[in-house]
Formats: C-alpha cells, sequence, structure tokens
C-alpha cells in the first residue's frame, strides 16, 4: 500500500534501463481499476489547516468557523473534508489558488519502487471529458511491458479515473512511452500516439469514438526494422473542412544512423485505420528531435523539431499536398545547446524542445515556443517567435515569462482557444526556490492581436513547488530523466494543463512522480495569494528582542502578495484565535491588491498564549472572505522567544589527507571523533583545507559517514580540469554548488555531485550510496538530520582517473549547529537563558 505524505511543480522521453532486454516482472500493479480518492485531488494548503486545527480541540474551540474558507472537496459528493494521509512535517498554508491541482494517476496502486508517472497529455474529448495520457513505469510490473498509462474524467477533471495500461489487447505492438493526443472535431474520434516495441521499431497510433470505452487496437504509423530506436511522436488531424480533412499526421525521430536516419513524417488518410508506406518520408536527416505539428485552415501542415549540431536550432518545413512533399526547411530560431544541456541538463533530461500552433482565424499566423539557455549565469528560460506567412519568415524570438532572475524556466507548452483568439504558454519554474533546485509549473495567457500577442500577468499553475526526482526508478535508473515534453489543450471556456509533480511520498520513496491536472480559465485564473513575511512591531514585555514571548500583547504587520492574473476584490481579513494567538484585533479592511505588485500589509494586535512554549511553533491564521465568498486562509509562522543558534565545534582532524594517483585516499578513512552535540543536530559543515589537484580536481570523489552507519557522496565531479588549491567549506545553506568547471577558489558551498553513482571501495559502506545534488538528491541534512551526531565520523576519498593525484593538505573539520531559544519578558539576556543541549559544548549567537 503506497503511503501518501501530503502537502506543499515536468514533461520529457522516459527511457527504461532494460531498453531492448525483457522488462523486469513483478506483482501486477492493480487488482483493477478504481476511482481516485478525492481527499487526494486538491492541491492547495487548505487541507493541511484542517488537519492541523481539528486536531487541537481547544485551538478549535475558539475559532469561528462563519470566518473560515469552504474546505469541502468539491470532488467527494458528501462533501468530505479534505486532507491527505501521511506522516510528512505539515507546511503552513502560505498560499492560496483558485486552481485544484487534481490527482491524474492513482498513487494507492503502485505497489513497487516501479512508480513513475511523467509525460502527461491531456485533452477536452466532449460531454464533460477530460483523457489524460501519461509514462506510467507503475504498468510494467505485469510484464507485458506497456507503459502508456492513462485516465478519464467524466465530470470536467474534478476527479479522475485511472485505467491502467493503455490496453490488454493481445499484440506484439506495445507501447513504451508517454503519448500525445489530438482529436478530429468533425468525427469526435480521439488519437493517441506513442512508442512501440523495440523490435520492431515502431510509433503506434491508438484511436477511439468513445474514451469510456477504450481504445481499439493500435496501428503502425511506422514499422522499421534496422533503427535503432524511435523517439517520441507527435500527432495531430487536420480538423477544418474541406480537402484534407480528417487526415491524420505523425512526426517522430528515428535514430538509425547507417539507413536514412532523422525526422519522419507519415499520414493517414482514413481515420488512422492505415498510414500510407508511401508517405513515410524522412523530411529532416541526420540530426534532430522533439517534433511538432500543427494544421492550418488551408490544410498546411507545419512540422517543427529542433536540431543539434554544429548549428543548433529549432526548424520548420511545411507541406501543402498532405505531406506528398515539403518546402525547405526555415530556421525559426537559433539556440544555444551546449549551455542549455551543460546548465539544466546536468540534474533533469529537458532539451530545447519546440512546440507550435497555427490560428484557425488567421492564414499564416503561427506560434511556436522553446526554451535556451539564456544570458549570463541563467541556464534557461522560455521563448517564443510568430510567423504572419505561414512559416516562412519569423519574428525575432521574445521571452515568455517576466521572471529577470537566473532562475530557471524550461520544457514549455502551448495551446490555442479553437477560436484563434488567446494563447495559454506553461512551463517548469524555480523562481520560488532561492537554490533554484525545486520545481512548480507557471503559465502565462496571451490576447492573438493582428500585430502580436498581448500577454496578461504570469500565475502559478502548481499551488507547491516540488523537488525534482530522478534515478530512484529501478526502471529509469541510473538516467536523470522525469520527462520530456508535456501537451497542453483548450475549448471555448478553459484551457487544460498536466504537469509531473513530486509533491507527495510513498513507502518507497520520500518524493514520487505523479501527474496532476489544472483547469484555468481562457480569461486567466484571477487572483493567487502568498504571504510575504510577519514583521514584529511592538510588545508589551521590557526586553527588546523583537521576538514574541508567553503571555505578551504583541502587534504584527502581516503582508499579501497578489501572484495571480487579475485584482482581488476588496476584501476583509480576519485574525483568528488559534495555534497560539489569542485575543485577536478585530477584523480590517483589504483593499483590492493588484496583481504582481508591491505587498499589501495589515497590522495585527494579538496576545500569545501563555502556554506556548519557549521555542515553539505558533501562526497568526488570516481568514480572508470577500462581500460574495469565504475565499481563503493564509498562515504566517512564528517562532515563540529570541532565537540563536547554536554552534558545536569546530571538531577537527589537522593531519593531512593524500589522494595517490587512481587510488584510494591514505589514510581511507580519516576519521574524526564528536562528542557532546545533541541528537537531531543534522545542520553540519564541512571544511577541507588545502584541497588540491595537479590537473583535474574532478577525478576526486569524496563520501562522508555518519557514527549511525548513513553514508552521503558529498564531492565528485567539481572543479573542471584546471589545477585546484583551495579551501572548501561545505553546507547546504550556501548559496551556490561547488563550480563544475575550474579554476576552483575559496568560498562556502553546497555539497556538490556532477557526476552519477559514485561509489567507494571497502571498507567504505557498499554502493548505492546518497548522492549530493545535481547528480543526486541529498543533502547533508537529509542524509544525516535527525540522528545521534556522537561518535566517529570517516571521510573516504579516491582519486579515479589515472591524471595525477590529489591531497587536502590541511586536514578536514566538522561543525554542528542547532537552532537555540530564550524566553524572558523582563530584563537582559544571558547565554544561560538560551535552551539546547549541554551548554559547556557551544556557543550562541543571537539572531
Amino acid at each position: 500500500m503506497r503511503r501518501l505524505l501530503a502537502v506543499v511543480t515536468f514533461a520529457l522521453v522516459c527511457s527504461p534501463a532494460w531498453a531492448g532486454a525483457e522488462p523486469p516482472r513483478l506483482e501486477p500493479k492493480r487488482a483493477g481499476a478504481k476511482p481516485l480518492d478525492p481527499r487526494l485531488g486538491r492541491g492547495d494548503l487548505s487541507d493541511a489547516f484542517v488537519e492541523s486545527v481539528d486536531s487541537d480541540r481547544a485551538s478549535a474551540a475558539s475559532r469561528d468557523d462563519s470566518l473560515m474558507p469552504d474546505l469541502r472537496d468539491p470532488g467527494s459528493p458528501d462533501g468530505t473534508v479534505m486532507g491527505s494521509p501521511g506522516s510528512r512535517e505539515r507546511r503552513p498554508n502560505s498560499f492560496w489558488s483558485p486552481l485544484s491541482n487534481r490527482l491524474i494517476n492513482e498513487p494507492l496502486s503502485d505497489l513497487s519502487p516501479f512508480a513513475t508517472q511523467c509525460e502527461a497529455a491531456v485533452l477536452p474529448v466532449g460531454d464533460d471529458s477530460v483523457l489524460a495520457v501519461y509514462f506510467d513505469s507503475g504498468s510494467v510490473v505485469d510484464g507485458s511491458g506497456r507503459l502508456t498509462g492513462w485516465s478519464l474524467s467524466l465530470d470536467g477533471g474534478a476527479t479522475f479515473e485511472d485505467r491502467g495500461a493503455i490496453g490488454s489487447h493481445p499484440s506484439r505492438l506495445v507501447d513504451q512511452a508517454g503519448g500525445v493526443l489530438a482529436r478530429d472535431p468533425f468525427s469526435a474520434r480521439v488519437y493517441l500516439a506513442t512508442l512501440g516495441p523495440t523490435y520492431p521499431r515502431t510509433v503506434l497510433v491508438y484511436r477511439t469514438n468513445d474514451p469510456v470505452t477504450g481504445f481499439q487496437p493500435p496501428v503502425a504509423a511506422y514499422e522499421l526494422y534496422y533503427d535503432l530506436f524511435m523517439d517520441r511522436p507527435w500527432i495531430t488531424v487536420d480538423g477544418f473542412p474541406g480537402p484534407g480533412n480528417g487526415n491524420v499526421y505523425v512526426l517522430s525521430r528515428n535514430w538509425d544512423f547507417w539507413m536514412f536516419p532523422g525526422m519522419r513524417f507519415s499520414t493517414s488518410t482514413d481515420g488512422g485505420s492505415t498510414f500510407a508506406s508511401t508517405a513515410n518520408q524522412v523530411i529532416g536527416f541526420q540530426s534532430g528531435e522533439g517534433p511538432s505539428l500543427t494544421v492550418a485552415p488551408d490544410h498546411t501542415v507545419h512540422a517543427f523539431w529542433f536540431v543539434d549540431g554544429q548549428y543548433p536550432a529549432i526548424v520548420t518545413r511545411r507541406t501543402s499536398d498532405f505531406g506528398a512533399t515539403f518546402a525547405p526547411a526555415v530556421v525559426v530560431s537559433p539556440v544555444s545547446l551546449e549551455p542549455f544541456q551543460a546548465g539544466l541538463g546536468l540534474e533533469i533530461s529537458a532539451k530545447p524542445h519546440p512546440q507550435a500552433v497555427a490560428s484557425s482565424a488567421e492564414s499564416g499566423r503561427i506560434v511556436v515556443v522553446f526554451a535556451d539557455d539564456a544570458p549570463g549565469v541563467d541556464h534557461a528560460d522560455v521563448y517564443y517567435s510568430e510567423s504572419f506567412d505561414g512559416g516562412q519568415t519569423w519574428t525575432g524570438r521574445e521571452r515568455v515569462h517576466a521572471d529577470s532572475g537566473t532562475n530557471d524556466q524550461f520544457s514549455p507548452t502551448i495551446a490555442m482557444t479553437p477560436d484563434g483568439a488567446r494563447v495559454l504558454f506553461t512551463w517548469y519554474d524555480r523562481r520560488r526556490d532561492p537554490q533554484n533546485w525545486e520545481i512548480g509549473l507557471w503559465g502565462r495567457i496571451a490576447e492573438v492581436e493582428s500585430t502580436g500577442l498581448e500577454f496578461g500577468h504570469e500565475f502559478p499553475i502548481a499551488t507547491e513547488s516540488s523537488p525534482p526526482v530522478y534515478r530512484q526508478d529501478p526502471l529509469l535508473s541510473p538516467g536523470n530523466f522525469m520527462g520530456e515534453f508535456g501537451q497542453s489543450s483548450a475549448d471555448a471556456e478553459y484551457f487544460y494543463v498536466a504537469w509531473t509533480d513530486t509533491r507527495l511520498g510513498d513507502t518507497f520513496h520520500r518524493n514520487q512522480p505523479d501527474v496532476r491536472f489544472a483547469k484555468i480559465p481562457v480569461e486567466g485564473p484571477g487572483a493567487v495569494l502568498t504571504t510575504s513575511g510577519a514583521t514584529f512591531r511592538t510588545g508589551s514585555c521590557t526586553t527588546e528582542n523583537d521576538a514574541p514571548e508567553p503571555g505578551e500583547s504583541v502587534s504584527y504587520s502581516f503582508c499579501l502578495e497578489n501572484i495571480g492574473s487579475a485584482s482581488t476584490e476588496e476584501l476583509t481579513a480576519t485574525l483568528l484565535a488559534a495555534r497560539g494567538v489569542t485575543s485577536p484585533g478585530p477584523p480590517q479592511i483589504l483593499a483590492p491588491i493588484e496583481p504582481h505588485g508591491n505587498p499589501r500589509c495589515l497590522d495585527f494586535s494579538f496576545t500569545v498564549d501563555p502556554t506556548a512554549s519557549c521555542g515553539g511553533e505558533m501562526a497568526a491564521s488570516i481568514a480572508l472572505s470577500s462581500a460574495s465568498a469565504r475565499l481563503a486562509l493564509l498562515e504566517f509562522p512564528i517562532r515563540v522567544g529570541d532565537s540563536g543558534t547554536a554552534t558545536y565545534g569546530p571538531f577537527e582532524n589537522p593531519e593531512p589527507i593524500t589522494i595517490p594517483e587512481g587510488q584510494v585516499s591514505i589514510p581511507y578513512p580519516s576519521e574524526i571523533l564528536v562528542s557532546g552535540v545533541p541528537a537531531g543536530a543534522g545542520d553540519l559543515s564541512l571544511a577541507l583545507r588545502g584541497f588540491s589537484h595537479p590537473f583535474s580536481p574532478r577525478d576526486i570523489d569524496m563520501m562522508l559517514t555518519s557514527p549511525s552507519g548513513a553514508s552521503f557522496v558529498f564531492l565528485s565531479f567539481i572543479g573542471g580540469f584546471e589545477p585546484a588549491s583551495t579551501d572548501l567549506l561545505m553546507r547546504d545553506d550556501a548559496i551556490s554548488r561547488v563550480p563544475l568547471e575550474g579554476p576552483l577558489s575559496d568560498g562556502t558551498f553546497q555539497a556538490t555531485n556532477y557526476g552519477c553513482c559514485d561509489y567507494m571501495p571497502p571498507p567504505a559502506p557498499t554502493w548505492p550510496n546518497p548522492q549530493a545534488r545535481p547528480a543526486g538528491l541529498e543533502t547533508f541534512s537529509s542524509t544525516f538530520g535527525g540522528g545521534d551526531p556522537n561518535g566517529i565520523w570517516e571521510l573516504y576519498a579516491k582519486d579515479r582517473i589515472g591524471w595525477g593525484g590529489g591531497s587536502v593538505d590541511g586536514g578536514w573539520t566538522l561543525e554542528f549547529r542547532a537552532a537555540a531559544y530564550a524566553c524572558r519578558c523582563e530584563g537582559p539576556y544571558f547565554a544561560g537563558d538560551f535552551e539546547v543541549g549541554d551548554t559547556s559544548q557551544w556557543t550562541v549567537t543571537r539572531h
């Protein structure tokens, strides 16, 4: 049974580790399809508030329920209060969005470590039905080898039923990836294109006239017996009246290096029953991947893809005779392949694949979107370009998003409303994480004007950011795949989007890739609110520490931001008597908050609960309501008492560590004895004094092990091929990683591993060992936090390649930090007032 860990946003080709071999066989994933637990469907954070407040009867008794937002799950017929089971630490409600983040797949049916869902495509298919398909490694465990999962909603996306693998038909044609969807608006037939088996090399096309009854057996759009493999396809249907209406077009890359490699185009003129072999032609030779297709009202088919090689670019070709011939290729935009892959690609597989839409209302109007390396240290931004003459010429590219910082944006999708009036762009975005790690899905809607696109405000679609996840599913290890594409869609009223999301965990992994769904009104979602800080203003205690004490009367300034697409209404803000807040001040009127403007702040007074524990966390819970509805509840976490940091150490081993060429270090391991540190002080820093290598520091691997036996590869593949002689201090809260390329300089960095799957010879702990980011997913605190740090710590090092040896001439040190708190309403503070562990072993720095 999969344990769900609730609360806090890709899409790319997931390459099976066993491609070309027999798939692994485990117990079946599903005993039978069943609807999703409706409690899992809500993506905002209101469910966390219900869990915490309802479990605290004393606080619940004092709150005014008339001020609470409606937290019943609209997907639950009995109005069950939302809340996901699990043991993950609760986060405060710092975010409110009108967009629900519904789970598309059923996590409870994943009964093994084969449990990756990614590369989601979503499409409205009529009668309030929404179809979603995605890569699903959980379906492979029945031994069939099918990897295309699908789900269906019959209530407009409020709930989804996970249907498992795409088909149980007896066939040698077995799907092995996620898929792309298309629908014929005249016949209502739905098509799904996905990769077929490793031999013969195929792209499969499924079709159905009624998704409720499932799909017919697939037809091969290509069937090739000499290719290395096929890469993920794109499919589209000519939905315009006249010659060509109902034609189905498929484009995919075949990776044959000897006979006709490149982008292959195929056509069906009989509703997907057959694909003409004469139209199975190569339209882009040698290099290229990431196909996209769109059909214009004049029945011209436009093909797009990304070309790598010496002159990487987004290119397009068009056919006006249903695929019989193609016009010469046109460059849409050059792209900077190497910086893009060398930056973003070190963590997850993401490339500058294009997606395009042709306007149904304006002949010759096409919009294409793609990601590329950005100027400076920014690895990736999302750009668009337009054509007004049927793809013959293109405007200069423009950035889609408004974020001008250095965080990454990548893997975009595009969808246009049927009338051609609006376009939605979506992309993965890291702007909400200062360390540029966690990912959320963002979007921006533009109105299609005669002279160009008129953009509205951008907005978050995922209500929580979550970390990238790779190398944990046995089917996908050791690659760095989370999916390489997604597909969004639109009807007259809504945009439909799906994405990979890792906010939940399961029995096997801390974070697990699922696919989620949101339905966005074509005008935009409206206001999206987030907290932007709580500031202590005044207090009744004589101790001037700008911190609340138990029983103290205080005033705080609470600030909100609107990061949505439209202004809020005038709101009433009410501070609730809950979670440590007593005697709150009266409600206040909050004037409309403009999107993406300055924060709007409210001053409230209240009394801290006299029974609050020193160092405990309270939360100011502010309910927001308009004249017509109870809207949201946002929480501002506040720590009780004066805060400081207790530092333990440094604990040192000054003896040099010699790392001979191509060998393990001397000594192996080097040891440090730690004592007097309280359990749970997992905020660790490690210093290497005089780290050096004469040719290539990237040859050095280092692993740290704790007294309990936990191990962590914290340094590998850093510094390039430049000589190094430097002091490195590594800690989780550092701003940046150790550089990939040299020369290295002194500094404070995060633990860093740019390689994959490093191991150390015995007596080091056996492989696999947790790996530092970006090659792995771990940090010092995720590996060692919560344990007892006292005892012998070991540092193992080795030189992988015989290009000179390295050393740590000044030895190494460890230091531990833990939070310390003191509460004294009157008089000055003394060091002994701070409460943590054995006071003889640490020094306190007040915040």
